[in-house]
């Protein structure tokens, strides 16, 4: 890694209120692990009021260091969001508070149909598997979706797929 490139911000918020959108937070870290091979990360994890076993599981997957952002107001989190090159996240709150401040947001949508619930968004990127199931959508798909927004494809990771 070359020590003068820049920091990639990079938020993630692996958890989700309702279980069926909630994709298997291992996946979350196999695209953080996949992007920190190609960048310097610097990782915020968020995680809400119910996500501590997601954040558990996600944190066992993970190799790239990260703070954790727990427990505060949603202004604290939308604050956080705000200054991030890019927050990945489920169908969730999340996404809404990450839209609302005008971040560049990525969103794994599972059952729920992004064209009438997603916000409407400048910055919003949808990922979602043709037939709406979350256990279909490969974590490569999803880095290679992230890294486009990124500007990390030409450093290495393809956008064919």
């Amino acid at each position: 890694m070359d020590p003068n490139s820049p920091r990639t911000n990079l938020s993630i918020n692996p958890g989700a209120g309702k279980k069926e959108n909630t994709w298997r937070p291992e996946n979350f870290a196999e695209v953080v692990n996949h992007l920190g091979q190609r960048a310097e990360i610097e990782l915020c994890v968020i995680e809400g009021p119910r996500d501590a076993e997601q954040i558990a599981r996600f944190g066992r997957a993970v190799s790239v260091p990260y703070r954790l952002l727990a427990g505060r107001s949603i202004g604290d989190v939308a604050a956080v969001l705000k200054r991030m090159n890019l927050v990945l996240c489920n169908d969730t709150g999340v996404m809404h508070v990450s839209c609302a401040v005008g971040a560049n947001t990525l969103a794994v949508f599972g059952p729920t149909d992004p064209h009438r619930w997603a916000p409407r968004a400048r910055g919003l990127h949808v990922v979602r598997d043709a037939g709406g199931r979350l256990a279909d959508l490969s974590p490569d798909r999803v880095a290679r979706r992230a890294a486009e927004i990124l500007g990390l494809v030409d450093r290495g990771i393809s956008s064919e797929g």
